[in-house]
C-alpha cells in the first residue's frame, strides 16, 4: 500500500521490514508507503520582502508574475521534479508507471495562493488528466501544519524560545558579526550611493515575544538582509538576464554567499531545539499518521 502527504519543507521516505523467500531467508527493507514533504515552486518576491527603506543603486528588476505568485518557469520546474519523482516511485513498486492513481495518492497544500499553485503544477504532471484533489484550508487561513505558531497549534512560551535561540547562536549581535563577510558583499551589491550608511535598514540586533507572546520579532542586520538575499536567489533560480540578477553584480557564488543570510533566520527561527520541537511537531505527527494509518489514501 501506499500513502502521499505533500507540504513545504523537506523529503522523507520510510522503509518498512519485510522478507524475501529463499534458500537462506534474509530480512530486508522493503519501501512500502512514502511522504514528500516540499517547497512552494520558484516566486515572484513577496511583497515587503525587501525593506522598504533598502537602498539601491538602480530599481529592482520586474516579474512576469504579481507578488509572491508562482511564475510560469516555477510551474515548469515543478512539472519536471513531478515527472521524475512519477518515475522514482513507480520503480519502487509505489505507483504504476502510467494512468491515474486512484486511490493511493494524496496531496495537500498550505493555504497561500503560491502553495496551492504549486500543489496543482505538480499534480498535474504526477498524475496529467487525472485531476487529483489538492487539500487545503481556505485561502489565508493559517494551518497548523505548514504553520505552527500563526496556527497557535503549540503551548509556545516565548522567553524558553529565545532562551534556547541565544543558546544555540550566541545571541543575535554576535550572529550579525558572523556574517559581516556576506552583509558587506551585500552592500555592494545593491550598490546604494550612501556607502558609509549602508544599503540595509539595520537597526539593534535583537529577539523578542511579539505583543501577543504566541510569536517572535527578530530585529537588525539579518532581519532585513534576509529578505534581500532570498530576492536575489529567486532572480538566480528564475532565470533572469545575467545583467538583471543582482544588476549584474551577483555571479552564482556571490549568490551562494548571500543565501547564508536567508539561511541565518532560520537559525533564530528553526534550528535552536525548543523551535525545532514546535515549529516541527503538527507536520511530524501528520506524517507518522500518514505512514501507519492502513487505508491507501
Amino acid at each position: 500500500m501506499t500513502s502521499r502527504g505533500f507540504g513545504t519543507l523537506c523529503a522523507i521516505a520510510a522503509l518498512l521490514i519485510g522478507s524475501i523467500a529463499g534458500a537462506a531467508p534474509k530480512r530486508v527493507l522493503v519501501v512500502e508507503r512514502a511522504v514528500l514533504v516540499m517547497r512552494h515552486g520558484i516566486r515572484a518576491p513577496l511583497d515587503g520582502e525587501v525593506p522598504l527603506d533598502t537602498r539601491t543603486g538602480a530599481p529592482w528588476p520586474a516579474w512576469p508574475v504579481a507578488e509572491s505568485r508562482i511564475t510560469p518557469h516555477g510551474v515548469r520546474a515543478l512539472e519536471r521534479v513531478a515527472a521524475y519523482d512519477r518515475r522514482l516511485l513507480a520503480a519502487r513498486g509505489l505507483m504504476t508507471p502510467n494512468g491515474c492513481p486512484a486511490g493511493v495518492v494524496r496531496i495537500r497544500s498550505n493555504s497561500s495562493d503560491r502553495t496551492i499553485a504549486s500543489g496543482q503544477a505538480y499534480a498535474e504532471s504526477l498524475a496529467p488528466d487525472c485531476d487529483l484533489a489538492i487539500e487545503h484550508k481556505p485561502l489565508g487561513t493559517a494551518d497548523a501544519i505548514f504553520e505552527p505558531l500563526r496556527a497557535r497549534a503549540t503551548a509556545f512560551d516565548a522567553r524558553a524560545a529565545i532562551a534556547s535561540i541565544n543558546r544555540e547562536t550566541g545571541g543575535m549581535a554576535a550572529l550579525a558579526r558572523r556574517h559581516g563577510a556576506a552583509l558587506a558583499r551585500l552592500d555592494q551589491v545593491l550598490g546604494c550611493t550612501s556607502a558609509e550608511r549602508g544599503c540595509v535598514p539595520a537597526g539593534t540586533p535583537a529577539v523578542s515575544a511579539s505583543a501577543d507572546g504566541h510569536d517572535l520579532v527578530l530585529a537588525g542586520p539579518i532581519r532585513a538582509a534576509s529578505g534581500i538575499a532570498q530576492v536575489l536567489l529567486l532572480q538566480e533560480v528564475e532565470g533572469l538576464p545575467r545583467a538583471s540578477v543582482g544588476w549584474g553584480r551577483a555571479n552564482p557564488a556571490t549568490i551562494e554567499q548571500l543565501g547564508a543570510l536567508h539561511a541565518a533566520l532560520f537559525a533564530v527561527y528553526t534550528h535552536p531545539p525548543y523551535m525545532a520541537a514546535h515549529q516541527a511537531a503538527v507536520l511530524g505527527r501528520e506524517v507518522l499518521a500518514s505512514l501507519s494509518r492502513r487505508d491507501r489514501g
